[in-house]
Parts: C-alpha cells; sequence; structure tokens
C-alpha cells in the first residue's frame, strides 16, 4: 500500500472501513500530500506485520485529529517522516506504540506546529540511528521529556530540536552522543531557552556543529564543559545572533585543531564575557577559548578521560576540591583500570610491580579484590592510587 493515495490533492474524504490490512509490509508515504482531508479514520488498521511507516502521513495538513492508537507496531523499523507537516494536528496518542526495532525517527514530527504536548515516554529508541530533524519546527510545544530517550546508537542530531521555539526548557542530561556525528543546527531558533546544560554531551566522534545554537536569543548560559571537539571540522555560525548569551562554560578539551570552517561563530554574541568581551572584529574560531577568549573555563566532571602519553585514564571530582584523580596503565601501555559500561567506575584485576618513578613518582602495585570508597555528600567515590 505504499503511495497508494500519495499526492491525491483534491481528496477531501476517504471511507477505509472495509480495508484488510492483515498482511500488508509497506504503508510508507500512504497518505502523503493528501491536503484537502480532514478527517481519516484508521482504527481498523490491522498494522501487525508492517514494518515501514514512513511518510504515512506526512502532508496531511488539514487533519485537525489522527487516533493511530490501535496500531500495531512491533515490527516497524522506519518512522521517517511519518507525521510530518500534520501542520494543524493538536495531540497525538502515541502510548500503545513499540519503537523496539525502529531504527529511523527522522523528520518524525517536523513541522507540525499544532502539537501542544507529546508523550514518548513509552518509546524504545535503543536501535534508533538517525534522529534528524524529529522535532524540527514544533513550535508549539512548552515542554518536552526525553528522560527515557536512549540515544546510544544515534549518529545524527541534525536540527532535531532547530525551530522549537516555545520550548523554555530542555533536559538531556540522559542523552548519550558517543556516536553522533552530526550536531549541525540542533538547536537553531530554541528562542525561548535561557540555559541549556549539554556538559553531559560525548563529543568524541562528532564533527559538524554549525549553526548548533544560532539564534539563541534568550539563551543567557550554556554548559559545553563535557565537549571534546577534537575531531570537528564545521563550527560556522555556532552562537551567532546569542543576542543575550553571557556564559559559555568549556573545558580545555574544546579544542579547534580540526576546524576547517569557523567565520560567524560568535557573531553578534554582544552579551558574551570570558576571558575578553565581545568584539565584533574577532568572531571566529580564534576566540574559542578560556585563556584569550570568549569561554569561561569549567573542568569536564562528567566523564572519564584518556591521557595517550601517559597512559593513564583520569577524571576530575568537583566534590574532593582537587584537579583530578588518576588511573594508572603498566609500563608497556597495558591498561589495567577500565571504565564499566556506564563509565562511572572503574575495575582493576592487577596491577604488577615496576618501578615507582615510572609515572610521576606514583607506585605501580599488585591489588586483587580490593575496593576503598569514600562519601561526600550522598554520593560514594571509589579512589586507586
Amino acid at each position: 500500500m505504499s503511495s497508494m493515495f500519495a499526492g491525491c490533492t483534491k481528496l477531501s474524504s476517504l471511507d477505509l472501513s472495509g480495508f484488510n490490512t492483515a498482511k500488508v509490509t509497506d504503508m510508507s508515504s500512504m497518505f502523503c500530500g493528501c491536503g484537502q482531508i480532514t478527517s481519516l479514520d484508521v482504527s481498523s488498521f490491522n498494522t501487525t506485520n508492517v514494518t515501514n511507516m514512513s511518510c504515512m502521513f506526512a502532508g496531511c495538513s488539514g487533519l485537525t485529529s489522527l487516533d493511530v492508537s490501535s496500531f500495531n507496531t512491533t515490527n516497524v523499523t522506519n518512522m521517517w517522516g511519518m507525521f510530518g507537516s500534520c501542520i494543524r494536528i493538536t495531540s497525538l496518542d502515541l502510548s500503545g506504540f513499540i519503537t523496539d526495532n525502529v531504527t529511523s525517527m527522522n523528520n518524525m514530527f517536523e513541522i507540525c506546529p499544532g502539537l501542544t504536548s507529546l508523550d514518548l515516554s513509552g518509546f524504545n529508541t535503543a536501535n534508533v540511528t538517525n534522529m534528524s530533524s524529529m522535532f524540527l519546527a514544533c513550535s508549539g510545544l512548552t515542554s518536552l521529556d526525553l528522560s527515557g530517550f536512549n540515544t546510544i546508537n544515534v549518529t545524527n542530531m541534525n536540527q532535531m530540536f532547530s525551530s522549537c521555539s516555545g520550548l523554555t526548557s530542555l533536559d538531556l542530561s540522559s542523552f548519550d552522543t558517543d556516536n553522533v556525528t552530526d550536531m549541525n543546527y540542533m538547536f537553531l531558533s530554541c528562542s525561548g531557552i535561557t540555559s541549556l546544560d549539554l556538559s553531559g554531551f560525548n563529543t568524541t566522534n562528532l564533527k559538524e556543529m554549525r549553526g548548533m545554537f544560532k539564534y539563541c536569543y534568550d539563551l543567557t548560559l550554556l554548559d559545553l564543559s563535557g565537549f571534546n571537539t577534537t575531531n570537528v571540522t564545521e563550527m560556522r555560525e555556532i552562537f551567532e545572533d546569542c543576542t543575550d548569551l553571557a556564559t559559555i562554560y568549556a573545558s580545555n578539551f574544546f579544542t579547534t585543531e580540526s576546524v576547517i570552517s569557523s567565520s560567524n561563530m560568535f557573531y553578534k554574541c554582544t552579551s558574551l564575557v570570558g576571558a575578553i568581551s565581545y568584539d565584533p572584529n574577532k568572531t571566529d574560531a580564534k576566540y574559542a577559548n578560556y585563556t584569550t577568549g570568549y569561554f569561561t573555563y569549567k573542568p569536564d566532571y562528567m566523564h572519564i578521560l584518556f591521557d595517550n602519553d601517559k597512559k593513564i585514564y583520569y577524571q576530575f571530582c568537583r566534590e574532593e576540591g582537587i584537579d583530578q584523580i588518576k588511573y594508572f596503565a603498566d609500563a608497556a601501555g597495558t591498561i589495567e583500570a577500565v571504565p564499566n559500561e556506564n563509565a562511572t567506575a572503574f575495575s582493576v584485576a592487577t596491577y604488577k610491580l615496576l618501578d615507582a618513578t615510572t609515572y610521576d613518582n606514583q607506585a605501580v602495585f599488585t591489588a586483587t579484590d580490593f575496593t576503598y570508597s569514600r562519601t561526600f555528600g550522598g554520593a560514594e567515590w571509589t579512589t586507586w592510587y
């Protein structure tokens, strides 16, 4: 049934009550572009075997409501653009959606400015790789709870929240961005957000972040202290026209060594103050630092880091008020201290006895089943020396 009614722009009504869809596997673009239809009853659809729902209702701009609560989406792998440009729909009940097998959610709710709320708490996004433009131009949304999203396999977040001008806050602390390579225009024109804490983002594999915060007019504070931009090549217009932005926190891992393009990076950031105050003649990546530029220094407390020269894993420790805690490898460079799956702790099997002067006069020793822990403000820390 792929594209069955696609482009039927003059169709104003459609009776589907007699359809038997039990064997249908592809419903992609089924009603795409049916802009004159004001109501559509798909409650009798059997979607058990459907694998593709991409663009199924895309461009159904006349619909004010749509009941898909009876859909069985167990086998669906593609939801790309499913509700794109359904500009008049004000709510969607997706509580019954099973998304375990979905890999594509890009453009899923693109240009749905009528949506005022969206409950995605039941979504399993563990297999999703593409979330680009997922909420693009959902300007009617005032809040969005994505705390249940598993983004470990996502590689593309391009324009994910672009033009969500109704949002005043956004909590992405649960996002795992280890594999994301593209964050271009991710928050473009999120003009209602005043502060954004992205300190938990792992951007080690990130390559592009053009216009990432462009036109975020009300943004005053931005925490990028967890950002590692070693592999980023594209930084044009990142903070352009963030006229109220006063503080950008960053660590020494926000580097510009691989950057090829950075024009207008700080263009019109007139309120920004770091090591220097804003100068309209200084708007490129040369000033993306906390010593001679616009950033304010803040250590990366969130991530376990690796010093390749000394073969050391280390992590900054906020509670102890010291610069960092280091975890050593042996002299051959074999890493004996390994972070766990969530990168919140280390497990160490043995340390071979080596020359105590090998690493900064710190003795490396053999240890088996040894744990040393302390509690600071309710948080338990384990430290090896």
